[in-house]
């Protein structure tokens, strides 16, 4: 028997980076299959509770499956493409330029040894990424990748890549909640101004973090990229 085979969310990241933005892109969704399934079932079999629960928690728990692949689908292939690049301008990658301000060229050279040391691949120079920028900038994404192979079991630096995932994949769960949300606010209009209240309010929630994706996103790859870098010279040091 496989010792090692992992249940689905039993490790933090599933949890809090795919899960919990899921479950957050779901409320709206949840209130309106409520809202039908008690409305038509009633209609069709009468006053049956366990019949309306259990539809409503089939439909919900399925509906969640999907927005955990969805979330994560949007936010990376959309998202983060859009805005990154497609990796070429990461935050890490834009951080090891050699033209980049974000560290000091004494720490640069400390990583560019480390990386030749450890990986055979030394970081392009000034005149390199002058010459052919995008070719500098794939050149660091292939160093990246090896970087975090090599410290990705480090604590600090998973709770950053959790928080990030986490942000990553709540913006990439905002075009659903919002569909969803307005759709819900529709469709309670007459039934439950409370409820159809709490959708506009849903949507302009969705809509604020839609707005300022790129700032959240950004910001928090930032704080992912500067520990990835010190927990790859510093664990490289204690060896």
């Amino acid at each position: 028997m496989d010792n090692n085979i992992k249940l689905p969310f039993l490790d933090k990241y599933s949890r809090v980076a795919r899960l919990y933005p899921a479950l957050i892109t779901l409320v709206p969704v949840f209130l309106l299959t409520l809202g039908v399934t008690q409305n038509e079932l009633t209609k069709i079999l009468g006053d049956i509770m366990a019949i309306q629960v259990a539809g409503c928690i089939s439909i919900n728990v399925a509906a969640l499956f999907l927005l955990i692949q969805a979330n994560r689908f949007i936010s990376k292939e959309i998202f983060e493409r859009w805005y990154f690049e497609d990796e070429l301008r990461m935050p890490t990658t834009e951080m090891l330029l050699p033209a980049s301000t974000q560290m000091s060229p004494q720490f640069r050279s400390k990583v560019d040894t480390l990386c030749q040391r450890d990986f055979g691949l030394p970081l392009p120079t000034i005149e390199e990424q002058r010459k052919d920028d995008m070719l500098a900038r794939r050149q660091i994404t292939d160093i990246v990748a090896q970087i975090r192979q090599k410290v990705r079991d480090g604590t600090l630096l998973l709770q950053h890549n959790i928080e990030y995932g986490f942000v990553r994949n709540l913006i990439g769960g905002a075009p659903l909640g919002i569909i969803a949300s307005i759709i819900c606010a529709l469709y309670f209009y007459a039934e439950s101004r409370a409820v159809a209240i709490f959708s506009v309010v849903l949507v302009v929630l969705w809509s604020g973090l839609l707005l300022f994706s790129k700032t959240i996103i950004g910001r928090f790859g930032v704080l992912y990229a500067k520990r990835l870098i010190q927990e790859y010279v510093g664990g490289m040091k204690t060896k």
